[in-house]
């Protein structure tokens, strides 16, 4: 009766998935074929089209920046407005920049720069304070830092001026696994020496550095390779790119010869003997039961997908 009920949710869950044409809360995604099983949305927050900017953030805002970013970095920050959880004790330079102490009173791992000495150990960014989480909804969300090194090591990043004819630069986003891509712009507004730069908020704390700071991504006009940054103060204002996860705790997605394969909080269960490997190639077979991502199942001759989340059914 289980395996009844689980394969009928599959097919109602594929056929609702298929409709949805890949769209989470209304806000479509790309499935680059990620370890993880991470989706990435096509557009920024704020944005319509991938070639759009979208909003500006400051780190732990859920309203965008309400300013005119402009091109010269002696003067980006007096435009900026103090962010939701950062206190400022400053005055601003002969060039803009600012000087004194920013003192933080959420998210913050060391009491130094605590107001007051105030320290919780948060680390990641809550949904209260995720833009993306807050705007679109669903299971969108801001990347972890972690997160956004998956991207940069499972894709080819190729620089372009000119973005499918729409005269916008940035970065395409070629997945090395199954060759889907994404399109991140670049901000055409703000001008380093070396040229355009687009640089993307994570949702993690410079925990090695400051909690005054988070981590963001960033790639350069002319080169391939993109970076994960730090040191960067949490009032500035940044694109973010969300992604998103599977929303069914349930996620049983074949059935083949008679031979049901789905997987429930964090295992893959098949009533044949079976292999599990991961999107590298890696058998994982060992690890199943605390499964949380995309995989290759192979049972006899056949081999299938599934997605096995570490989830339980309330």
């Amino acid at each position: 009766m289980k395996k009844s009920i689980l394969f009928a949710a599959a097919v109602w869950c594929g056929a609702l998935c298929a409709n949805a044409q890949n769209l989470e809360n209304g806000h479509e995604w790309v499935d680059l074929g990620l370890p993880s099983g991470l989706k990435w949305a096509t557009c920024n927050v704020g944005a319509a089209a991938p070639e759009e900017y979208g909003d500006y953030y400051a780190w732990g805002e859920t309203e965008a920046i309400d300013t005119t970013i402009v091109d010269s970095w002696d003067h980006y920050y007096d435009t900026i407005p103090c962010s939701k959880y950062v206190y400022y004790n400053l005055d601003f330079g002969h060039d803009g920049a600012p000087i004194g102490d920013r003192k933080v009173t959420k998210y913050c791992n060391d009491a130094d720069y605590g107001l007051d000495g105030f320290i919780d150990d948060k680390t990641v960014l809550e949904p209260e304070d995720d833009a993306a989480s807050a705007n679109w909804g669903g299971t969108w969300r801001m990347p972890t830092e972690e997160e956004c090194k998956e991207l940069i090591d499972n894709c080819d990043w190729t620089w372009t001026d000119n973005y499918n004819g729409t005269n916008v630069a940035g970065s395409i986003v070629k997945s090395r696994i199954n060759g889907s891509a994404v399109f991140l712009p670049a901000d055409s507004t703000i001008h380093y020496s070396y040229g355009i730069v687009g640089e993307y908020w994570t949702s993690s704390l410079a925990v090695e550095e400051a909690p005054s700071k988070a981590m963001t991504f960033a790639f350069f006009q002319g080169h391939s390779i993109p970076t994960i940054t730090g040191g960067v103060f949490r009032d500035c204002g940044f694109f973010i790119r969300p992604v998103c996860e599977v929303s069914s705790p349930i996620t049983a997605l074949q059935h083949t010869e008679n031979v049901a394969i789905y997987a429930e909080n964090g295992r893959i269960v098949c009533e044949q003997d079976f292999q599990i490997y991961d999107l590298l190639g890696r058998n994982v077979t060992k690890m199943n039961g605390s499964l949380n991502g995309v995989y290759i199942v192979k049972c006899g001759e056949k081999a299938v997908k599934i997605v096995a989340r570490s989830q339980s059914i309330e």
